[in-house]
């Protein structure tokens, strides 16, 4: 039950920004006008530490007022109507409304609510009546009105004149910018530093002027030591001023400032400046600055302009291995402006919103708490160990009881409810109080590089290991349906709708990037997000101004979309985990999340591009989603069927509600008839439906052959290990080529390569011993040609992978079997003397990462063979403690899980598939710092395994049944246990099949000779 703080008036329900302390804003003291010769310095705060009203005034010299029409303002924090007001020279003050006449916000921000909504940082113009400016000096004054019960400042961050054509009259020069870097505390004595310090933690605030004390501190809703206000350079002045708005005195305030003033941390950011916000260099900062985002200039102005920061070519989407490239999504610019730090802090903090005793005994706060104690080297361990054994989990489980798993006793959401207005705020403010902790940890412990440990080349360089935390601050989540349109978090009481929509978007968009590469979770892509709500919240924007062309956003629903497939792509099919259809949906490649139109890019006309030009953007995606599902078999994709998009192969258009097949249909139509695609193209989907779904006309979708174009002819197939090269004979003037599979002669046929630009392809990672039928088509710009006569190929076996660990530098590890995984070492791999040429010696928790699931091969038939040397011992029970070779630590109650070369406590070498069989492991011990040969083979029709050391057979035994969606991403170490083969690798090789004792034992006497 909600504490009696929470019944009083919404606008007063503060802690507000409460220790949002600090919450906006500026701040201005009354100083002396500036003169004309003195240039202005940006920002101008203006802040009201009683509430009240409070102005300030610069001077600025304009040499030719006759022309001056407007003024242009961008301002940041106009949180409602009338909070601010501007006069120049005499004339009247001029409140800054949305319905103030003469008044313009600029769009963006005007779609989602101008002043008040959305866009805490806006632009606008206002009109101004002939005589307004006069030559010579001018003076400009704004003013803080009245608090709401949150608000206490605003900041001015550029203004200027304008002429009747929209030119700025007032030159740069006029204007400097101030640098943080020169600020001083108020304070130097240690006695008030350490004051300050003192006050952040334990001062008892008010929630606003006049109103009741809070239980929460200033420390409570920031981070626990302030850094977030240095980091983000809340000025001296702001800080003293919201200090008194809480109830603290002027002196207080000061000291506090000073304590913030002298941490010892890095301040990139400024207040209006998003945290996250992505735009072009920031991956060139250091780690630690990526927090403060690319900057608010990077909040495009429109959707449009994201377009240049797109993939041109399908090669920028899919490797040659069928595998999704990762679309740097930190980088990629949005219309879209982030919610700024003030709106990360919590207005309500949960100690109000449900008790002292109930918070801190609540598992939402001790879980924090213990991870910091970790972070801390607290817990019987080092920060390094608690930060590889424990932290990724730790996270997950505090993410529970904060606002996920809600058959938790119960997560704090549910404690404190949704269900009134009152409720529904302080509920949303638990999850900002999660994110602002969240954000603590990851700074203040620099862990924004941390799962690039974890996940390697199949994770992204920075992101946050948060499992869904910051996904689930988004409202959609927390409340569904949604509630009255009275009942605001971001938007102002003036709005005609609700923010729910609104916050959403803006929260979803934000874990999209802080959650990038999480395909290489043992959960995949769905761990950070879950895609479907995403897109949800794209397509027309959910604002409520304008028209639905005007709030369309194309290009940021094409990037979600690049993203979610890459995050989707995991390295299974659509048939994950063995026939568990939920897993499947959840952990493999899905179309309820993997699909081109997930981003909702064609509800609306795009008003900023002609059809070819939308052509060009749309028509990769969709040529490298081809190529990638063409991959899948129709089993596979039976096995998918759950009730959410993908339906069984008997599904009939139109029979369902939301169902892929009618998607895919519609996307056809859409890509044919308003998009003018290529052939190629349409027809390549059409191909894939038929395929999934047959009982369908997608024949009748399709653009027919021309007969103009000759038909390909000369077509060969050249099988190899998982794969088959199809070459063909050249066709006059055709600009490319489509390499087509079924399986069977007179079956569908899948494009597997979609306008190839030359006349050999090779079909990677296909299933040994299967069959395949191949023809080719000719394009020639839009047209194509009809299709080949069929040649059949079964793909081979043999070695998939080796590692030689021959370079003499970097961190790149080449791959020298057929399919050059683009490998690299993580963490401190050296290179040292190996059998021949150079070895990898690993140390403690690195690895080589390499961008492939090893269990591709690992959980059917294989074969590892390498060279190792090792004085160390292991785990006897393999288990995620236990170093190993390759192989991946899942859940034991379901038996997820298998490794390869693992090494137990006694040195014997071994393996383990699923954790409910027996451990299959050498009879000799290999852990006497020598050179050993070891091979270990795997028939998945038998569930044999062998173990042979030095060419001889050593150990043979059965294994269970694995799951299918382990994820192994690495050479040197179990995935998800973190620890590493403790000694020298060489010669590491996969084969796609049990060798047998002759060929092991030819390899043995080849390689140590």
């Amino acid at each position: 039950m909600l504490t009696q703080r929470l019944s009083h008036n919404s606008l007063m329900m503060s802690m507000v920004i409460v220790l949002s302390m600090f919450i906006i804003i500026v701040v201005v003291w009354n100083t002396n006008h500036a003169t004309a010769a003195t240039p202005v310095t940006l920002p101008i705060e203006v802040v009201s530490p009683d509430g009240g009203a409070h102005e300030k005034s610069v001077a600025i010299d304009m040499p030719n007022s006759a022309s001056a029409t407007q003024l242009w303002i961008q301002a940041h924090g106009l949180t409602y109507q009338e909070k601010a007001s501007v006069k120049i020279n005499n004339g009247d003050w001029i409140a800054l409304r949305n319905d103030t006449s003469g008044l313009a916000v600029a769009a963006p921000a005007r779609y989602f609510g101008g002043i008040g909504g959305g866009h805490q940082t806006i632009k606008l113009t206002l009109d101004l009546p002939e005589g307004t400016v006069q030559s010579g000096t001018n003076t400009i004054a704004f003013r803080f009105n009245q608090t709401d019960g949150r608000a206490s400042a605003f900041r001015i961050l550029q203004f200027n004149f304008l002429d009747a054509n929209g030119n700025k009259l007032v030159p740069d020069s006029a204007f400097t910018q101030e640098d943080p870097d020169t600020w001083q505390p108020p304070f130097t004595s240690t006695e008030d530093i350490a004051k300050g310090e003192q006050l952040w933690q334990e001062a008892t605030l008010v929630e606003s002027p006049g109103q009741p004390a809070i239980k929460a501190r200033c420390a409570s809703c920031h981070t626990q030591d302030g850094i977030d206000l240095k980091y983000y350079n809340y000025s001296n002045e702001s800080i003293v001023g919201r200090s008194m708005f809480h109830g603290l005195s002027e002196k207080e305030g000061k000291q506090i400032a000073s304590y913030i003033r002298t941490q010892d941390f890095t301040n990139p950011g400024r207040p209006w400046n998003p945290p996250f916000q992505p735009g072009p260099g920031l991956d060139d900062k250091p780690a630690l600055e990526w927090a403060a985002g690319a900057g608010i200039e990077w909040a495009l102005d429109s959707d449009a302009e994201t377009a240049e920061y797109l993939p041109d070519a399908k090669s920028d989407v899919i490797d040659r291995n069928r595998r999704f490239r990762t679309v740097n999504s930190r980088e990629t610019p949005l219309v879209l402006q982030f919610l700024d730090w003030n709106h990360w802090l919590p207005e309500v903090h949960p100690v109000d919103a449900i008790g002292e005793d109930a918070f801190f005994s609540h598992d939402a706060y001790t879980r924090y708490v213990g991870i910091r104690d970790g972070l801390e080297g607290k817990k019987d361990m080092s920060k390094e160990d608690y930060l590889y054994r424990h932290w990724r989990q730790d996270m997950d489980r505090w993410k529970n009881f904060v606002n996920g798993d809600d058959s938790r006793d119960p997560n704090i959401i549910g404690k404190i409810g949704t269900e009134t207005p009152e409720k529904y705020r302080a509920a949303y403010d638990a999850n900002l109080w999660a994110a602002v902790k969240s954000w603590e940890i990851m700074q203040e412990f620099n862990l924004n590089e941390a799962n690039h440990m974890f996940y390697g080349v199949q994770g992204e360089p920075r992101s946050w290991h948060s499992n869904r935390m910051i996904f689930n601050v988004g409202p959609h989540i927390m409340k569904f349906p949604p509630p009255p349109n009275e009942w605001k978090l971001i938007f102002d009481a003036s709005q005609p709708v609700n923010d729910w929509a609104y916050a959403t978007d803006a929260w979803y968009e934000m874990s999209m990037i802080l959650g990038g590469g999480a395909r290489g979770s043992w959960k995949g892509g769905h761990h950070d997000n879950d895609w479907k709500y995403l897109w949800f919240f794209i397509g027309d924007g959910r604002g409520h101004e304008g028209t639905k062309e005007e709030r369309h956003r194309p290009m940021q629903g094409l990037a979600m979309s690049y993203k979610s497939i890459q995050e989707i792509d995991g390295g299974f099919g659509p048939d994950g985990a063995n026939t568990d259809s939920f897993n499947n949906t959840w952990w493999g490649f899905s179309v309820r999340d993997g699909r081109p139109e997930l981003g909702r890019f064609f509800d609306a006309a795009w008003q900023d591009f002609s059809m070819a030009e939308g052509k060009a953007k749309v028509q990769p995606l969709f040529e490298a989603w081809i190529e990638h599902t063409s991959a899948f078999s129709a089993e596979q994709w039976s096995k998918a069927n759950f009730q959410e998009f993908n339906r069984p192969a008997d599904y009939q258009w139109g029979t369902s509600g939301e169902a892929y097949p009618d998607y895919l249909r519609d996307s056809i139509t859409t890509l044919r008839d308003t998009y003018n695609a290529d052939a190629s193209v349409v027809n390549g989907l059409a191909n894939f439906g038929k395929y999934v779904y047959p009982n369908n006309d997608w024949d009748g979708l399709k653009i027919p052959t021309s007969d103009a174009m000759a038909t390909p002819s000369g077509v060969l197939v050249e099988p190899g290990p998982d794969f088959v090269k199809v070459t063909w004979d050249a066709v006059t003037d055709a600009t490319s080529y489509n390499v087509l599979r079924a399986d069977s002669a007179d079956g569908v046929y899948l494009t597997t390569g979609v306008k190839v630009n030359d006349t050999s392809f090779i079909d990677a990672f296909t299933r040994p011993g299967q069959t395949y039928y191949y023809a080719v088509s000719a394009n020639k710009d839009q047209d194509i040609s009809g299709r080949s006569e069929s040649v059949s190929a079964a793909a081979g076996t043999g070695m998939v992978a080796q590692w030689t660990f021959d370079e003499t530098s970097g961190t790149t590890v080449k791959d020298s079997g057929p399919f050059g995984l683009k490998s690299s070492t993580i963490g401190n791999v050296s290179l040292v003397d190996g059998k021949q040429g150079k070895a990898a010696s690993l140390d403690p928790r690195s690895y080589v990462s390499v961008p492939q699931n090893l269990a591709r091969w690992g959980l059917n038939d294989f074969t590892l063979t390498a060279w190792i040397k090792t004085s160390s011992t292991g785990g006897n029970d393999f288990n995620e403690n236990t170093p190993g070779i390759m192989g991946s630590w899942g859940d034991p109650s379901n038996g997820a899980g298998f490794i390869v070369g693992g090494l137990d406590g006694s040195g014997k070498i071994g393996a383990r598939i699923d954790y409910n069989s027996d451990v299959v492991r050498s009879e000799q011990s290999i852990n006497d710092g020598e050179w050993h040969h070891i091979a270990i083979t795997r028939d998945d029709a038998t569930n044999q395994i062998q173990v042979f050391v030095d060419g001889q057979l050593s150990a043979t035994g059965t294994s269970g049944n694995p799951e299918r969606y382990s994820r192994a991403w690495s050479i040197g170490r179990i995935d998800y246990g973190m620890q590493s083969f403790p000694g020298t690798l060489d010669e590491v090789r996969i084969y796609n099949r049990p060798l047998n004792a002759s060929e092991v034992e030819q390899i043995y006497q080849g390689s140590n000779n």
